[in-house]
């Protein structure tokens, strides 16, 4: 982003600790004025924000789980923080979020 371009509000659906989190990513684009740029930073912080929440169930309960019929798996916790971080790793790509890739 170049210092004359303004930033786009972010997303009112997003609460006040990941709207921060939106405007940080949001200073490390280039193109801060194209609206799919606007909404996948969205979900990135939304993505993170995901993941973050499942931290303290799966402290509570636990990586596994047992079935009704005594199986043992994977939590819903687990399942719930797997997935947010895919989700946070692909819009980080698709972002281009990792300076390794970016052109100099």
């Amino acid at each position: 982003m170049t210092n004359t371009q303004r930033l786009p509000r972010p997303p009112a659906w997003l609460p006040e600790d990941s709207r921060r989190e939106w405007l940080r990513v949001m200073r490390e684009l280039p193109d801060t004025n194209d609206p799919a740029t606007v909404e996948l930073a969205a979900l990135y912080v939304e993505a993170g924000k995901r993941a973050q929440l499942a931290a303290p169930r799966i402290q509570e309960e636990g990586i596994t789980t047992t079935t009704t019929h005594g199986r043992v798996r994977v939590s819903d916790a687990v399942r719930d923080q797997t997935r947010a971080t895919y989700d946070l790793l692909r819009f980080y790509w698709l972002l281009g979020l990792d300076r390794r890739r970016r052109k100099p």
